[in-house]
Protein backbone atom coordinates (compact mmCIF):
# COMPACT_ATOMS: atom_id res chain seq x y z
CA UNK A 1 0.00 0.00 0.00
CA UNK A 2 2.67 2.51 0.55
CA UNK A 3 4.87 1.57 -2.60
CA UNK A 4 1.30 2.10 -4.25
CA UNK A 5 1.10 5.51 -2.72
CA UNK A 6 4.70 6.74 -3.49
CA UNK A 7 4.19 5.43 -6.97
CA UNK A 8 1.35 8.07 -7.04
CA UNK A 9 3.17 10.55 -5.46
CA UNK A 10 5.85 10.10 -7.93
CA UNK A 11 3.61 9.85 -11.01
CA UNK A 12 1.86 13.76 -9.84
CA UNK A 13 5.33 15.17 -9.68
CA UNK A 14 7.56 13.65 -12.63
CA UNK A 15 4.07 14.26 -15.13
CA UNK A 16 5.53 11.87 -17.38
CA UNK A 17 4.49 12.40 -20.82
CA UNK A 18 4.22 8.87 -23.41
CA UNK A 19 6.74 10.64 -25.55
CA UNK A 20 9.79 10.82 -23.12
CA UNK A 21 12.94 8.76 -23.36
CA UNK A 22 14.06 8.62 -19.84
CA UNK A 23 17.28 8.11 -18.47
CA UNK A 24 16.55 7.40 -14.71
CA UNK A 25 19.75 6.58 -12.63
CA UNK A 26 17.14 5.80 -9.42
CA UNK A 27 16.40 2.73 -9.15
CA UNK A 28 13.01 3.70 -8.35
CA UNK A 29 11.97 5.63 -11.04
CA UNK A 30 12.81 3.02 -13.03
CA UNK A 31 10.16 0.67 -11.51
CA UNK A 32 7.80 4.10 -12.07
CA UNK A 33 8.74 3.93 -15.80
CA UNK A 34 8.23 -0.16 -15.72
CA UNK A 35 4.56 0.35 -14.54
CA UNK A 36 4.34 3.48 -16.69
CA UNK A 37 5.46 1.48 -19.84
CA UNK A 38 7.93 4.38 -20.62
CA UNK A 39 11.15 3.77 -22.87
CA UNK A 40 14.13 3.72 -20.44
CA UNK A 41 18.09 4.11 -21.03
CA UNK A 42 19.76 2.54 -18.65
CA UNK A 43 23.22 4.52 -18.03
CA UNK A 44 26.45 2.97 -18.68
CA UNK A 45 28.10 3.34 -15.05
CA UNK A 46 27.75 1.91 -12.53
CA UNK A 47 26.30 4.29 -9.09
CA UNK A 48 27.91 2.17 -6.48
CA UNK A 49 31.84 3.04 -8.01
CA UNK A 50 31.09 6.79 -8.91
CA UNK A 51 34.52 7.81 -9.69
CA UNK A 52 34.27 5.67 -12.74
CA UNK A 53 31.89 7.92 -14.49
CA UNK A 54 32.59 8.81 -18.14
CA UNK A 55 30.79 11.78 -19.10
CA UNK A 56 30.99 10.98 -23.16
CA UNK A 57 29.76 7.58 -22.48
CA UNK A 58 26.63 9.03 -21.26
CA UNK A 59 26.31 11.63 -23.99
CA UNK A 60 27.06 9.18 -26.45
CA UNK A 61 23.89 7.08 -25.09
CA UNK A 62 21.83 9.96 -24.92
CA UNK A 63 22.23 10.91 -28.60
CA UNK A 64 22.37 7.25 -29.80
CA UNK A 65 18.60 6.71 -27.89
CA UNK A 66 17.05 10.04 -28.03
CA UNK A 67 17.02 10.37 -24.33
CA UNK A 68 15.09 13.75 -23.41
CA UNK A 69 14.97 13.08 -19.87
CA UNK A 70 17.01 12.28 -16.92
CA UNK A 71 16.51 11.50 -13.38
CA UNK A 72 19.01 11.12 -11.31
CA UNK A 73 21.23 11.76 -8.14
CA UNK A 74 22.86 15.86 -8.35
CA UNK A 75 26.19 13.98 -8.53
CA UNK A 76 25.25 12.28 -11.68
CA UNK A 77 23.95 15.47 -13.32
CA UNK A 78 26.89 17.53 -11.96
CA UNK A 79 29.18 16.06 -13.44
CA UNK A 80 27.06 15.80 -17.11
CA UNK A 81 26.63 19.53 -16.54
CA UNK A 82 30.31 20.49 -16.40
CA UNK A 83 30.94 18.12 -19.25
CA UNK A 84 27.89 19.87 -21.49
CA UNK A 85 29.08 23.51 -20.59
CA UNK A 86 31.97 22.51 -22.72
CA UNK A 87 30.18 20.66 -25.32
CA UNK A 88 26.57 22.14 -25.91
CA UNK A 89 25.61 19.82 -28.60
CA UNK A 90 24.71 16.87 -26.30
CA UNK A 91 22.87 18.69 -23.63
CA UNK A 92 20.67 20.59 -25.78
CA UNK A 93 18.29 17.52 -26.55
CA UNK A 94 17.58 16.94 -22.44
CA UNK A 95 14.42 19.36 -22.06
CA UNK A 96 13.94 17.52 -18.63
CA UNK A 97 15.90 16.86 -15.84
CA UNK A 98 14.50 15.67 -11.95
CA UNK A 99 17.38 15.33 -9.54
CA UNK A 100 16.86 14.27 -5.72
CA UNK A 101 18.50 12.48 -2.99
CA UNK A 102 20.80 15.49 -2.20
CA UNK A 103 20.69 19.02 -1.52
CA UNK A 104 21.40 21.10 -4.73
CA UNK A 105 22.73 24.78 -4.29
CA UNK A 106 22.58 27.85 -6.23
CA UNK A 107 26.19 27.26 -7.89
CA UNK A 108 24.91 24.09 -9.04
CA UNK A 109 21.49 25.06 -10.54
CA UNK A 110 23.59 27.84 -12.44
CA UNK A 111 25.14 25.46 -13.96
CA UNK A 112 22.73 22.86 -15.06
CA UNK A 113 20.84 26.10 -16.52
CA UNK A 114 23.68 26.88 -18.67
CA UNK A 115 24.22 23.16 -19.43
CA UNK A 116 21.06 22.13 -20.91
CA UNK A 117 19.18 25.50 -22.08
CA UNK A 118 16.11 23.73 -23.22
CA UNK A 119 15.20 21.90 -19.99
CA UNK A 120 12.71 22.42 -17.32
CA UNK A 121 14.96 20.89 -14.18
CA UNK A 122 13.22 20.19 -11.01
CA UNK A 123 14.61 19.72 -7.69
CA UNK A 124 12.90 17.21 -5.80
CA UNK A 125 13.30 17.00 -2.17
CA UNK A 126 12.67 13.77 0.60
CA UNK A 127 13.93 10.77 1.83
CA UNK A 128 13.47 7.11 1.67
CA UNK A 129 10.34 7.09 3.49
CA UNK A 130 8.79 10.15 2.39
CA UNK A 131 9.24 10.69 -0.94
CA UNK A 132 8.20 13.63 -2.18
CA UNK A 133 8.08 16.55 0.31
CA UNK A 134 8.90 19.48 -1.49
CA UNK A 135 10.00 20.65 -4.74
CA UNK A 136 11.71 23.85 -6.35
CA UNK A 137 12.66 25.02 -9.93
CA UNK A 138 16.79 25.33 -10.95
CA UNK A 139 16.15 28.54 -12.20
CA UNK A 140 14.30 29.64 -9.01
CA UNK A 141 17.03 27.89 -6.97
CA UNK A 142 20.09 29.62 -8.82
CA UNK A 143 18.62 33.30 -7.51
CA UNK A 144 18.78 32.30 -3.91
CA UNK A 145 21.25 32.86 -1.45
CA UNK A 146 21.65 30.38 0.92
CA UNK A 147 23.55 32.92 3.34
CA UNK A 148 21.00 36.09 3.04
CA UNK A 149 18.17 33.26 3.54
CA UNK A 150 19.75 31.39 6.30
CA UNK A 151 18.73 27.89 4.32
CA UNK A 152 18.60 26.42 1.46
CA UNK A 153 15.47 27.13 -0.49
CA UNK A 154 13.99 23.33 -1.54
CA UNK A 155 10.70 24.72 -2.61
CA UNK A 156 7.18 23.99 -2.19
CA UNK A 157 5.65 21.20 -0.38
CA UNK A 158 3.72 18.84 -2.87
CA UNK A 159 0.01 19.05 -2.57
CA UNK A 160 -0.03 15.29 -1.18
CA UNK A 161 1.96 15.96 1.52
CA UNK A 162 1.57 17.90 4.76
CA UNK A 163 4.62 19.99 6.72
CA UNK A 164 5.28 20.76 9.73
CA UNK A 165 8.40 21.99 12.06
CA UNK A 166 8.85 20.87 15.52
CA UNK A 167 11.85 21.44 18.41
CA UNK A 168 14.82 19.72 17.69
CA UNK A 169 15.12 17.41 20.36
CA UNK A 170 16.48 13.56 19.95
CA UNK A 171 13.80 11.76 22.85
CA UNK A 172 10.77 10.48 20.93
CA UNK A 173 7.35 12.67 20.79
CA UNK A 174 4.18 11.11 21.96
CA UNK A 175 1.33 14.09 21.89
CA UNK A 176 -2.07 12.94 23.20
CA UNK A 177 -4.33 14.20 19.69
CA UNK A 178 -4.05 16.81 17.29
CA UNK A 179 -4.52 19.58 19.41
CA UNK A 180 -1.21 18.80 21.82
CA UNK A 181 0.59 18.08 18.39
CA UNK A 182 -0.44 21.93 16.90
CA UNK A 183 0.91 23.46 19.93
CA UNK A 184 3.99 21.63 19.40
CA UNK A 185 4.56 23.07 16.05
CA UNK A 186 6.59 25.75 15.33
CA UNK A 187 6.01 29.46 13.41
CA UNK A 188 7.40 30.65 10.22
CA UNK A 189 10.70 31.21 10.32
CA UNK A 190 11.63 29.21 13.33
CA UNK A 191 14.23 26.31 13.01
CA UNK A 192 13.68 23.06 13.94
CA UNK A 193 13.00 19.21 13.01
CA UNK A 194 10.72 19.19 9.43
CA UNK A 195 8.44 16.62 9.85
CA UNK A 196 5.85 15.01 6.98
CA UNK A 197 2.70 13.19 7.10
CA UNK A 198 0.39 11.78 4.32
CA UNK A 199 -0.57 8.32 2.33
CA UNK A 200 3.11 8.27 0.55
CA UNK A 201 4.81 8.48 4.07
CA UNK A 202 5.97 5.32 5.79
CA UNK A 203 4.17 4.30 8.82
CA UNK A 204 5.84 1.19 9.77
CA UNK A 205 9.42 -0.45 9.95
CA UNK A 206 9.79 -4.46 9.86
CA UNK A 207 11.29 -5.95 13.09
CA UNK A 208 12.81 -2.18 13.92
CA UNK A 209 10.27 -1.27 16.90
CA UNK A 210 13.18 1.53 17.98
CA UNK A 211 13.18 2.94 14.86
CA UNK A 212 9.28 3.05 14.90
CA UNK A 213 9.66 4.85 18.53
CA UNK A 214 12.15 7.43 17.50
CA UNK A 215 11.37 8.18 14.04
CA UNK A 216 7.81 8.23 13.96
CA UNK A 217 5.22 10.53 15.77
CA UNK A 218 1.69 9.10 16.37
CA UNK A 219 -1.82 9.97 17.85
CA UNK A 220 -4.95 8.58 16.98
CA UNK A 221 -4.62 7.12 13.49
CA UNK A 222 -2.15 10.22 12.48
CA UNK A 223 1.62 9.34 11.67
CA UNK A 224 4.25 12.12 11.15
CA UNK A 225 7.59 10.93 9.66
CA UNK A 226 10.63 12.82 11.23
CA UNK A 227 12.77 13.40 8.27
CA UNK A 228 16.40 14.01 10.97
CA UNK A 229 16.58 17.27 8.74
CA UNK A 230 16.69 20.51 10.19
CA UNK A 231 14.77 24.02 8.27
CA UNK A 232 11.86 26.56 8.34
CA UNK A 233 8.63 27.46 6.52
CA UNK A 234 9.74 30.43 5.16
CA UNK A 235 6.48 33.50 4.84
CA UNK A 236 7.18 33.09 0.79
CA UNK A 237 5.42 29.79 1.15
CA UNK A 238 8.73 28.22 0.75
CA UNK A 239 10.52 25.78 2.79
CA UNK A 240 14.19 26.03 3.79
CA UNK A 241 17.14 23.63 4.43
CA UNK A 242 19.25 24.27 7.42
CA UNK A 243 20.80 20.83 7.56
CA UNK A 244 20.60 17.94 9.74
CA UNK A 245 19.33 18.34 13.33
CA UNK A 246 21.71 16.40 15.15
CA UNK A 247 24.98 18.47 13.47
CA UNK A 248 23.30 21.68 14.63
CA UNK A 249 25.89 22.84 18.00
CA UNK A 250 25.94 26.08 20.08
CA UNK A 251 29.08 28.61 20.24
CA UNK A 252 29.41 31.27 21.88
CA UNK A 253 25.20 31.16 22.53
CA UNK A 254 24.65 30.95 19.07
CA UNK A 255 23.46 28.14 16.67
CA UNK A 256 25.77 27.09 14.38
CA UNK A 257 24.67 25.07 10.98
CA UNK A 258 27.37 23.30 9.54
CA UNK A 259 25.12 23.03 6.48
CA UNK A 260 25.41 26.42 5.53
CA UNK A 261 28.74 26.42 6.59
CA UNK A 262 29.53 24.25 3.74
CA UNK A 263 27.86 26.75 1.50
CA UNK A 264 30.14 29.32 2.28
CA UNK A 265 33.10 27.22 2.33
CA UNK A 266 32.48 25.80 -1.23
CA UNK A 267 32.70 29.26 -2.41
CA UNK A 268 36.15 29.74 -1.52
CA UNK A 269 38.68 29.41 -4.64
CA UNK A 270 40.36 25.84 -4.92
CA UNK A 271 37.59 23.74 -2.30
CA UNK A 272 35.72 20.75 -3.66
CA UNK A 273 33.63 20.82 -0.41
CA UNK A 274 34.33 21.00 3.02
CA UNK A 275 32.35 21.26 6.48
CA UNK A 276 32.99 21.96 10.40
CA UNK A 277 32.07 20.02 12.91
CA UNK A 278 32.21 20.73 16.96
CA UNK A 279 34.94 18.28 18.52
CA UNK A 280 35.75 17.95 21.97
CA UNK A 281 34.88 21.82 22.28
CA UNK A 282 36.78 22.56 19.34
CA UNK A 283 35.51 23.91 15.93
CA UNK A 284 37.27 21.52 13.25
CA UNK A 285 36.90 22.78 9.97
CA UNK A 286 37.82 19.78 7.43
CA UNK A 287 38.64 20.57 3.77
CA UNK A 288 38.96 18.79 0.42
CA UNK A 289 40.95 20.98 -2.60
CA UNK A 290 41.35 20.68 -5.96
CA UNK A 291 44.74 19.26 -7.28
CA UNK A 292 47.32 22.21 -6.72
CA UNK A 293 45.36 24.50 -4.73
CA UNK A 294 47.11 27.20 -2.91
CA UNK A 295 46.63 25.80 0.76
CA UNK A 296 48.20 28.93 2.65
CA UNK A 297 45.66 30.90 0.72
CA UNK A 298 42.17 28.41 1.32
CA UNK A 299 43.54 28.87 5.11
CA UNK A 300 43.28 32.40 5.12
CA UNK A 301 40.09 32.44 4.11
CA UNK A 302 39.00 29.65 6.16
CA UNK A 303 40.61 31.79 9.29
CA UNK A 304 38.09 34.22 8.86
CA UNK A 305 34.92 32.60 8.86
CA UNK A 306 32.57 32.46 11.53
CA UNK A 307 32.91 30.50 13.85
CA UNK A 308 36.77 30.62 13.77
CA UNK A 309 38.30 27.24 13.59
CA UNK A 310 40.57 25.57 16.27
CA UNK A 311 41.78 23.30 14.33
CA UNK A 312 41.95 22.28 10.22
CA UNK A 313 42.11 19.05 8.55
CA UNK A 314 42.87 18.80 4.95
CA UNK A 315 41.87 15.43 2.98
CA UNK A 316 39.23 13.39 1.11
CA UNK A 317 36.15 14.05 2.61
CA UNK A 318 33.54 10.80 2.98
CA UNK A 319 30.61 11.01 0.98
CA UNK A 320 27.38 8.64 1.67
CA UNK A 321 27.34 5.45 -0.53
CA UNK A 322 23.84 5.99 -2.60
CA UNK A 323 24.42 9.64 -4.31
CA UNK A 324 28.13 10.61 -3.64
CA UNK A 325 27.10 13.48 -2.35
CA UNK A 326 25.72 14.04 1.16
CA UNK A 327 28.78 14.24 3.77
CA UNK A 328 28.82 11.43 5.77
CA UNK A 329 29.49 12.88 9.31
CA UNK A 330 29.23 9.60 10.90
CA UNK A 331 32.61 8.82 9.14
CA UNK A 332 34.40 11.73 10.14
CA UNK A 333 33.43 11.62 13.87
CA UNK A 334 34.88 8.01 14.07
CA UNK A 335 37.95 9.56 13.62
CA UNK A 336 37.77 10.93 16.65
CA UNK A 337 35.85 8.21 18.86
Amino acid sequence: GFLDAQFSALQRTLKTQDTVVDMPVLPIVLLINLGEGITSVIAEWKSSKPHTLNPSIIANQWQKHGVTRVISSPYFIDQMARFCVSHPDYGSSITEIFSGGAPVFPDSAKRWNIAFPQAKSTIVYGSTEAEPISEVDAKALSMQDPRKDQGLCVGRVVDVADVAIIPITSEPIEPSGEAEMSALCLKNGQVGEIIVRGNHVLTEYFNNPEALRVNKIRYGNTCWHRTGDSGFLGDDGNLYLTGRASMIFMHQDRYVYPFIQEYVIQQIPGVTIGTLLQIKQGIVYFIETEPDADLQSIANHVNQLQPPPTEIRWGKIPRDKRHNTKIDYQKILAQFA
